[in-house]
């Protein structure tokens, strides 16, 4: 009897798996791998994937007061690479491409965040000769533009009455105080009085503080205070929120004192409040006299 020895012969089978990363997206087909594709708004896409200017997330008219701060929004989707410009109309000037100023000027400032369609020029303090037409560029064939008027306006303060004036004491100190900014949306939210450098609280020790403010076209804020004394001698100033201060001088003089000073001040005191009526009465005897 033969014996058969049978020799078995195992052979590992190495299987290789490719893996290939970001499958359906590689350098292959065209495009860039997801994986190294940068943050931001260079690839966050709105809508059909086409560059649009949003108008009405855009700014259209803009309206800031001098010294203060103007911000013009654009608000470009899909941009992708390409970049955006901030066109001045009045001289021609570029003022900025992307977030780098052109315009040898710190008043500019463009802020955009990663990741966000919004760019925003900012002009602070913004000046009179600012006012005009701004426009968005979009840097593609053929370019977008969105346009964007600025309207800049120079708030005025005003305080009725003499810059100096002399009152009596026991008197009522009464400061009334005009603003004008423009429209009502640009009016002053609030209106500061101070005194002497400090600002006059409602709780002040005498009393007989008033603060009356009407809003409109124009703003007005009257400062009252009753039985004034030699203490409440000094300089008043109406310090409004959107415009500049204005001052006056207050001196608070005993009765007799200072007479002269009073009737050149154009100050009308309580106890000299007989004289015109008494001049009326006499001005018309007088009258009567001649016509007879």
């Amino acid at each position: 009897m033969v014996k058969m020895r049978v020799s078995y012969i195992v052979c590992p089978v190495i299987v290789f798996i490719s893996i290939i990363p970001n499958a359906g997206n590689t350098w292959k087909d065209g495009s860039v791998p997801r994986d190294l594709k940068p943050l931001g708004d260079s690839y966050t896409r709105f809508d059909n994937g086409q560059i649009t200017i949003d108008e009405k997330a855009s700014s259209v008219n803009v309206t800031a007061l001098t010294g203060k701060q103007a911000i013009l929004v654009c608000v470009v989707k899909n941009i992708g690479n390409e970049s955006i410009s901030w066109i001045r109309h009045r001289d021609t000037s570029l003022l900025s491409v992307n977030r780098f100023i052109y315009k040898n000027s710190h008043r500019f400032k463009v802020h955009h965040q990663t990741g966000s369609p919004e760019w925003r020029l900012s002009i602070q303090p913004v000046q009179l000769n600012d006012t005009g037409w701004y426009s968005c560029q979009v840097s593609i064939t053929p370019h977008l533009e969105h346009k964007t008027y600025l309207h800049v306006i120079q708030p005025s303060t005003k305080i009725l009455g003499p810059k100096e004036r002399y009152i009596e004491e026991g008197s009522t100190i009464n400061i009334t105080c005009i603003i004008e900014a423009g429209p009502s949306t640009l009016n002053p939210s609030f209106v500061f009085w101070n005194y002497n450098g400090k600002i006059i609280t409602y709780d002040r020790e005498k009393g007989g503080t008033v603060m009356i403010s009407e809003r409109g076209k124009q703003t007005t804020s009257s400062l009252i205070i009753t039985h004034a004394t030699e203490q409440d001698s000094g300089i008043y100033e109406c310090d409004p929120s959107v415009s500049y201060t204005q001052s006056v001088k207050v001196h608070v003089i005993k009765i007799g004192e200072g007479t002269d000073a009073i009737r050149k001040s154009g100050s009308v005191q309580p106890r000299l409040s007989w004289i015109l009526p008494v001049l009326a009465v006499l001005l018309a005897t007088t009258v009567s006299t001649w016509a007879v």
